[in-house]
């Protein structure tokens, strides 16, 4: 197998939000489900809520569901060294007009209460 045959996890996972067509009515809105709620990762928790912003500036309805680890995203009082708290990055979500479900039993089973 050559080099540039070969496709970096974050190259398979890039989207141009701009090259989602049609309107809601036709596609319906879009639904980001995230599973892990690390920092500093090629598939962090930050990648799925920067692409939830940029498809709502494309005019698309997004909602993002945090399940299993990515339920501590939602957790108060996060200090990342450094970088801006997923907590707050969430906030943005709703803020421009997205919804942010979380899991009720992956809340439960880490000992989180809402």
């Amino acid at each position: 197998m050559k080099a540039e045959e070969v496709c970096e996890p974050e190259d398979a996972c890039t989207i141009d939000p701009s090259s989602i067509k049609g309107t809601d009515e036709e596609l319906g809105g879009i639904l980001i489900v995230v599973l892990k709620g690390t920092y500093l990762t090629w598939d962090h928790a930050d990648s799925a809520v920067e692409f939830g912003k940029a498809v709502m500036a494309v005019g698309r309805r997004t909602s993002i569901c945090l399940r299993g680890d990515a339920v501590l995203m939602a957790k108060a009082g996060q200090d990342p060294d450094g970088h801006i708290p997923l907590c707050e990055k969430l906030l943005e979500v709703i803020d421009f007009g997205g919804r942010v479900l979380v899991s009720m039993e992956s809340l439960e089973s880490r000992g989180l209460d809402v």
